[in-house]
């Protein structure tokens, strides 16, 4: 079958559960719920009727965890990571729910540290944060460099972050690979290969045919300057700056409206965004933030969704909604998504969508980044060639230890 297709079966999914530490136990779960977020941890549920007290036991926060799950159209989705918390539930029930809580391979990035790296840019800090917690990182070149970036008290994962957001770079995790890039690098690689969400015209009930609709509910909200914690504005950016050697200031002014935008429609900015946390030294400096700000802010409109699952819907990737018709078809970035699949087979997808603007889409083929300061890496290219991504994480058994007639035991990590 197509792996773009536009309609599906809802049921005949699976998905299996494995601990590294204990190759030898089955285990089978009632349901599965995986919480993607831009800027946030992966959060993976897993919901048990019966699970073997013992192993309850010797389950703790790092234990090493393994999903894997595919839909009826083969597609596959695995996560990989490690155990964050367990919670069993108490009752005169002879069956007793246990929920064992994971987290991605980012957790190990909860660690703070203090330092200051001299003269790098801030993809080569990417990449030495990412080395340091043992991921491989594929960048995108960044255009200047700082003659000092300092990470006072934060966690590896906040002072990402926070590079993220003064760059106008997205950061994600895919395996055991941190990926840093530009919206636009996300677009172009995107188009061409992304999910179809579709939704008939007719009405339907829900498990009336073998494959059905792959989209149930689309809920877009249009504005041209909408407010929200979680989500940019359409405003433009506005960074300035003094050089404290020649005593000039400076002042850069970006649109989010470019020649980038997905979408044929798109409002003009109604107001202006002074950017006071962005302070620059230089005027090189001013401009690069600035631009970069409005790029990573022209997707402002967002949209609700409900769908049939499919892995390949991950925050920071492209969907293509057919079907609704209006100004809602076409491209739009996904900014958080849950995946629900339980052990009757049933797979769905929810969360937010963002788009750029309105209309059918201007953007039809793929196309390369043509934006001088931030060369263009092919992300999938990149990861084919690179040999240490081809395999899937590697894991370290747990090991016993006898120090004066007594065992100890160390828990398995990935590596």
């Amino acid at each position: 079958m197509s792996s773009n297709q536009k309609y599906s079966s809802r049921e005949h999914n699976s998905f299996s559960v494995q601990f590294p530490d204990y190759p030898t136990f089955g285990f089978s779960a009632d349901n599965m719920t995986l919480e993607q977020k831009v800027n946030a941890h992966d959060v993976l549920t897993l919901e048990f009727t019966n699970f073997n007290l013992a192993m309850l036991k010797g389950l703790k926060t790092q234990s090493p965890v393994i999903v894997n799950w595919r839909t009826s159209n083969k597609i596959r989705g695995t996560f990989y990571g490690v155990v964050y918390a367990i919670q069993r539930t108490h009752g005169v029930q002879s069956s007793k729910e246990v929920e064992i809580i994971c987290m991605g391979l980012t957790f190990p990035m909860k660690q703070s540290r203090s330092g200051v790296l001299t003269n790098k840019t801030i993809s080569e800090v990417v990449s030495i944060v990412a080395k340091r917690n043992g991921l491989k990182a594929v960048v995108s070149g960044h255009p200047v460099r700082y003659s000092q970036i300092t990470q006072q008290g934060e966690s590896d994962w906040e002072f990402l972050q926070r590079l993220a957001e003064d760059s106008g770079y997205t950061i994600s995790i895919k395996e055991k690979t941190l990926l840093f890039r530009t919206i636009d690098e996300i677009v172009s690689e995107s188009i061409g290969g992304m999910p179809i969400l579709y939704q008939e015209q007719t009405f339907m009930p829900k498990f009336s045919s073998f494959e059905e609709q792959t989209l149930d509910k689309f809920t877009p909200l249009y504005g041209e300057y909408l407010e929200s914690p979680d989500l940019p504005n359409n405003s433009f950016k506005i960074t300035r700056g003094v050089d404290p050697i020649k005593a000039l200031s400076f002042t850069s002014t970006e649109s989010p409206k470019n020649k980038q935008q997905v979408r044929k429609s798109k409002p003009d900015p109604i107001f202006n965004q002074e950017l006071t946390k962005a302070v620059s030294n230089t005027a090189e400096v001013s401009q690069s933030s600035a631009k970069a700000k409005a790029a990573k802010a022209r997707f402002n409109l967002p949209a609700n969704f409900k769908s049939q699952g499919d892995p390949r819907i991950l925050p920071n990737s492209l969907v293509e909604v057919r079907g609704v018709m209006g100004d809602a078809d076409g491209y739009w970035l996904v900014q958080k998504v849950t995946h629900y699949l339980n052990v009757n087979g049933v797979y769905q997808c929810k969360g937010t969508l963002l788009s750029d603007g309105k209309d059918q889409n201007f953007r039809q083929n793929a196309q390369t980044n043509s934006q001088a300061d931030a060369p263009s890496v092919n992300i999938q290219a990149k990861l084919k060639n690179q040999s240490a991504t081809k395999n899937k994480p590697s894991y370290k058994k747990p090991t016993i230890l006898f120090t004066n007639g007594k065992a100890t035991t160390s828990t398995g990590r990935w590596s």
